[in-house]
Protein backbone atom coordinates (compact mmCIF):
# COMPACT_ATOMS: atom_id res chain seq x y z
CA UNK A 1 0.00 0.00 0.00
CA UNK A 2 1.27 3.44 -0.94
CA UNK A 3 0.40 6.28 1.42
CA UNK A 4 -0.58 9.38 -0.53
CA UNK A 5 -1.09 11.77 2.37
CA UNK A 6 -1.31 12.04 6.12
CA UNK A 7 -3.71 14.47 7.77
CA UNK A 8 -2.94 16.03 11.13
CA UNK A 9 -5.31 17.75 13.57
CA UNK A 10 -4.78 19.72 16.80
CA UNK A 11 -1.02 19.49 16.39
CA UNK A 12 1.78 21.67 17.69
CA UNK A 13 4.94 23.02 16.05
CA UNK A 14 7.64 23.81 18.62
CA UNK A 15 11.03 25.49 18.52
CA UNK A 16 12.52 25.02 21.97
CA UNK A 17 9.78 26.35 24.27
CA UNK A 18 8.02 28.51 21.65
CA UNK A 19 5.04 26.79 20.03
CA UNK A 20 2.38 27.19 17.37
CA UNK A 21 -0.62 25.36 18.80
CA UNK A 22 -3.89 24.01 17.38
CA UNK A 23 -2.39 23.40 13.96
CA UNK A 24 -3.99 21.10 11.39
CA UNK A 25 -2.61 20.12 8.02
CA UNK A 26 -1.75 17.65 5.29
CA UNK A 27 1.57 15.98 4.43
CA UNK A 28 1.64 14.70 0.83
CA UNK A 29 3.94 11.96 -0.44
CA UNK A 30 5.40 11.09 -3.83
CA UNK A 31 5.03 7.63 -5.33
CA UNK A 32 8.53 6.71 -4.07
CA UNK A 33 7.49 7.51 -0.49
CA UNK A 34 9.37 10.79 -0.15
CA UNK A 35 7.58 13.93 1.00
CA UNK A 36 6.26 16.11 -1.83
CA UNK A 37 4.96 19.02 0.23
CA UNK A 38 2.91 19.90 3.28
CA UNK A 39 0.40 22.56 4.21
CA UNK A 40 -0.80 23.65 7.64
CA UNK A 41 -3.12 26.21 9.18
CA UNK A 42 -4.29 27.34 12.60
CA UNK A 43 -7.77 26.39 13.73
CA UNK A 44 -8.90 30.00 13.42
CA UNK A 45 -7.11 30.29 10.02
CA UNK A 46 -5.18 33.31 11.24
CA UNK A 47 -1.94 31.72 9.96
CA UNK A 48 -1.33 29.30 7.10
CA UNK A 49 1.94 27.96 5.76
CA UNK A 50 3.27 25.48 3.22
CA UNK A 51 6.53 23.51 3.26
CA UNK A 52 8.45 21.85 0.44
CA UNK A 53 11.68 19.83 0.77
CA UNK A 54 14.78 21.04 -1.08
CA UNK A 55 18.46 20.19 -0.93
CA UNK A 56 19.03 23.04 1.55
CA UNK A 57 16.07 22.38 3.84
CA UNK A 58 12.34 23.08 3.85
CA UNK A 59 11.22 26.12 1.90
CA UNK A 60 8.33 27.81 3.68
CA UNK A 61 5.64 30.25 2.62
CA UNK A 62 3.38 31.95 5.16
CA UNK A 63 0.12 33.85 4.95
CA UNK A 64 -1.55 35.46 7.94
CA UNK A 65 -4.64 37.49 8.64
CA UNK A 66 -5.25 38.94 12.09
CA UNK A 67 -2.52 36.67 13.50
CA UNK A 68 -1.42 37.30 17.08
CA UNK A 69 1.73 35.15 17.49
CA UNK A 70 2.74 33.60 20.78
CA UNK A 71 0.51 35.83 22.89
CA UNK A 72 1.82 39.08 21.39
CA UNK A 73 0.14 42.29 22.51
CA UNK A 74 -0.74 43.26 18.91
CA UNK A 75 -1.78 41.26 15.88
CA UNK A 76 -0.52 41.33 12.31
CA UNK A 77 -3.41 42.62 10.22
CA UNK A 78 -1.95 40.76 7.24
CA UNK A 79 1.27 38.85 6.69
CA UNK A 80 3.16 37.31 3.79
CA UNK A 81 6.55 35.70 4.29
CA UNK A 82 8.93 33.19 2.73
CA UNK A 83 11.83 31.37 4.30
CA UNK A 84 14.00 28.32 4.73
CA UNK A 85 13.90 25.90 7.67
CA UNK A 86 17.03 23.93 8.51
CA UNK A 87 17.75 21.68 11.46
CA UNK A 88 19.27 24.44 13.57
CA UNK A 89 17.79 27.67 12.23
CA UNK A 90 14.92 29.38 10.47
CA UNK A 91 15.67 32.04 7.89
CA UNK A 92 12.79 34.36 7.01
CA UNK A 93 14.25 35.74 3.80
CA UNK A 94 11.43 38.21 3.28
CA UNK A 95 8.31 39.26 5.14
CA UNK A 96 5.76 41.97 4.42
CA UNK A 97 3.11 42.75 7.00
CA UNK A 98 0.59 45.40 7.99
CA UNK A 99 1.25 46.06 11.66
CA UNK A 100 0.23 48.90 13.99
CA UNK A 101 -1.45 50.71 11.11
CA UNK A 102 1.57 50.68 8.78
CA UNK A 103 3.84 48.49 6.69
CA UNK A 104 6.65 46.43 8.21
CA UNK A 105 9.11 44.63 5.86
CA UNK A 106 12.40 42.84 6.16
CA UNK A 107 14.23 39.63 6.99
CA UNK A 108 14.64 37.61 10.19
CA UNK A 109 16.75 34.78 11.53
CA UNK A 110 16.03 32.37 14.39
CA UNK A 111 19.06 30.24 15.31
CA UNK A 112 19.08 27.58 18.05
CA UNK A 113 22.43 25.86 17.51
CA UNK A 114 23.91 27.24 20.75
CA UNK A 115 21.14 28.70 22.87
CA UNK A 116 18.76 30.99 21.01
CA UNK A 117 19.56 33.87 18.68
CA UNK A 118 16.98 36.18 17.11
CA UNK A 119 17.91 39.00 14.72
CA UNK A 120 16.36 41.09 11.98
CA UNK A 121 16.83 43.90 9.47
CA UNK A 122 13.56 45.68 8.76
CA UNK A 123 12.01 48.85 7.39
CA UNK A 124 8.94 50.65 8.67
CA UNK A 125 6.56 52.99 6.86
CA UNK A 126 3.42 54.83 7.95
CA UNK A 127 3.13 53.15 11.36
CA UNK A 128 0.57 54.94 13.54
CA UNK A 129 2.48 56.45 16.47
CA UNK A 130 -0.62 56.31 18.66
CA UNK A 131 -0.72 52.52 18.23
CA UNK A 132 3.05 52.19 18.60
CA UNK A 133 3.16 54.14 21.86
CA UNK A 134 0.04 52.42 23.22
CA UNK A 135 1.69 49.04 22.59
CA UNK A 136 5.26 49.69 23.73
CA UNK A 137 5.14 52.85 25.90
CA UNK A 138 1.59 53.60 27.12
CA UNK A 139 2.74 56.64 29.11
CA UNK A 140 4.10 58.32 25.98
CA UNK A 141 1.45 60.25 24.05
CA UNK A 142 2.62 60.72 20.49
CA UNK A 143 0.86 61.12 17.16
CA UNK A 144 2.14 60.98 13.58
CA UNK A 145 3.33 58.57 10.90
CA UNK A 146 6.48 56.63 11.76
CA UNK A 147 8.99 55.42 9.16
CA UNK A 148 12.55 54.20 9.45
CA UNK A 149 15.05 51.36 9.47
CA UNK A 150 15.08 48.96 12.44
CA UNK A 151 17.93 46.55 13.15
CA UNK A 152 17.80 44.26 16.18
CA UNK A 153 19.40 41.19 17.74
CA UNK A 154 19.05 39.17 20.91
CA UNK A 155 20.39 35.99 22.44
CA UNK A 156 19.57 33.85 25.47
CA UNK A 157 19.08 30.40 26.90
CA UNK A 158 15.29 30.62 26.54
CA UNK A 159 12.77 32.82 24.76
CA UNK A 160 12.03 34.91 27.86
CA UNK A 161 15.70 35.85 28.10
CA UNK A 162 15.77 36.58 24.37
CA UNK A 163 12.85 39.02 24.55
CA UNK A 164 14.36 40.74 27.60
CA UNK A 165 17.78 41.00 25.96
CA UNK A 166 16.86 42.61 22.64
CA UNK A 167 19.16 45.38 21.50
CA UNK A 168 18.03 47.55 18.60
CA UNK A 169 18.77 50.67 16.59
CA UNK A 170 15.99 52.62 14.92
CA UNK A 171 16.73 55.39 12.43
CA UNK A 172 13.31 57.02 12.80
CA UNK A 173 11.35 59.74 11.08
CA UNK A 174 7.90 60.93 12.19
CA UNK A 175 5.85 63.24 9.98
CA UNK A 176 2.70 65.23 10.73
CA UNK A 177 3.03 64.62 14.43
CA UNK A 178 2.22 65.92 17.89
CA UNK A 179 4.22 65.25 21.06
CA UNK A 180 2.01 65.61 24.13
CA UNK A 181 3.29 66.57 27.56
CA UNK A 182 5.88 69.17 26.47
CA UNK A 183 5.54 72.59 24.83
CA UNK A 184 8.94 73.47 23.42
CA UNK A 185 7.76 76.66 21.75
CA UNK A 186 6.29 78.12 24.93
CA UNK A 187 9.38 77.16 26.96
CA UNK A 188 11.63 78.84 24.38
CA UNK A 189 9.56 82.03 24.44
CA UNK A 190 9.70 82.23 28.24
CA UNK A 191 13.47 81.73 28.19
CA UNK A 192 16.04 81.06 30.90
CA UNK A 193 14.79 80.19 34.37
CA UNK A 194 11.25 79.33 33.28
CA UNK A 195 9.56 75.97 33.75
CA UNK A 196 6.72 74.78 31.50
CA UNK A 197 4.70 71.70 32.34
CA UNK A 198 2.16 69.90 30.14
CA UNK A 199 1.10 71.28 26.76
CA UNK A 200 2.01 69.84 23.37
CA UNK A 201 4.35 70.40 20.44
CA UNK A 202 3.12 69.97 16.89
CA UNK A 203 5.71 69.35 14.19
CA UNK A 204 5.99 68.65 10.49
CA UNK A 205 8.99 66.36 10.80
CA UNK A 206 10.95 64.71 13.62
CA UNK A 207 14.07 62.64 13.02
CA UNK A 208 16.13 60.73 15.58
CA UNK A 209 18.53 57.84 15.98
CA UNK A 210 17.34 55.54 18.79
CA UNK A 211 19.49 52.99 20.62
CA UNK A 212 17.28 50.54 22.51
CA UNK A 213 18.06 47.88 25.09
CA UNK A 214 16.34 46.30 28.08
CA UNK A 215 17.33 49.15 30.40
CA UNK A 216 16.94 52.34 28.40
CA UNK A 217 16.32 54.14 25.14
CA UNK A 218 18.90 56.69 24.07
CA UNK A 219 17.95 59.22 21.42
CA UNK A 220 20.58 61.20 19.52
CA UNK A 221 20.80 63.40 16.43
CA UNK A 222 17.27 64.66 17.07
CA UNK A 223 16.07 67.16 14.48
CA UNK A 224 12.60 68.69 14.60
CA UNK A 225 10.89 71.16 12.27
CA UNK A 226 7.70 72.89 13.39
CA UNK A 227 6.76 75.92 11.33
CA UNK A 228 9.13 78.78 12.25
CA UNK A 229 10.71 76.65 14.97
CA UNK A 230 13.47 74.06 14.65
CA UNK A 231 14.97 72.01 17.45
CA UNK A 232 17.87 69.64 17.95
CA UNK A 233 18.94 67.56 20.91
CA UNK A 234 19.23 64.24 22.67
CA UNK A 235 17.63 62.28 25.50
CA UNK A 236 17.84 59.18 27.66
CA UNK A 237 14.68 57.34 28.79
CA UNK A 238 14.88 54.64 31.45
CA UNK A 239 12.74 51.54 31.57
CA UNK A 240 10.72 53.19 34.35
CA UNK A 241 9.94 56.21 32.15
CA UNK A 242 12.47 58.65 33.63
CA UNK A 243 13.39 61.20 30.96
CA UNK A 244 16.52 63.36 30.88
CA UNK A 245 17.10 65.39 27.75
CA UNK A 246 18.53 68.58 26.33
CA UNK A 247 17.14 70.55 23.41
CA UNK A 248 18.26 73.64 21.55
CA UNK A 249 15.29 75.51 20.07
CA UNK A 250 15.65 78.05 17.28
CA UNK A 251 12.78 80.36 16.31
CA UNK A 252 13.23 82.35 13.13
CA UNK A 253 10.88 85.10 11.93
CA UNK A 254 11.28 87.74 9.23
CA UNK A 255 12.25 90.28 11.91
CA UNK A 256 14.01 88.35 14.66
CA UNK A 257 15.68 85.08 15.54
CA UNK A 258 16.32 83.44 18.89
CA UNK A 259 18.14 80.36 20.11
CA UNK A 260 17.25 78.91 23.51
CA UNK A 261 18.76 75.86 25.29
CA UNK A 262 16.18 73.79 27.19
CA UNK A 263 16.21 70.82 29.54
CA UNK A 264 13.48 68.18 29.53
CA UNK A 265 13.02 66.03 32.63
CA UNK A 266 10.48 64.03 34.58
CA UNK A 267 8.75 60.69 34.54
CA UNK A 268 6.29 59.96 31.76
CA UNK A 269 3.69 61.29 31.32
CA UNK A 270 4.59 64.18 33.70
CA UNK A 271 7.40 66.14 32.05
CA UNK A 272 8.79 69.62 32.57
CA UNK A 273 10.72 71.81 30.17
CA UNK A 274 13.02 74.39 31.75
CA UNK A 275 14.99 77.22 30.14
CA UNK A 276 18.75 77.14 30.63
CA UNK A 277 21.04 80.12 30.85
Amino acid sequence: MIIGEIRLAQSQVTVRDLALRDISGVIRFKSDGSIENASFQAVDRSIRFTAMPTGQGLTLNFEGLGWRPFGAVSSFDSLQASGLLQKDKLLIQHFDTIFLGGVFKGSLIFDWRNGLVFAGDTTLSRLDCRKVSATFAPSLKLEGDLAGALHFSAAGDNWENVWQGIEATLDAEITGGTLFGVDLGEAARRGAGSVVRAGSTKFERLQAMLMINAHQIRGSDIQMRAGLMTASGEFVASREGQIDGSVKVNIQTTATSMSVPLAVSGVLPDLAVSGRK
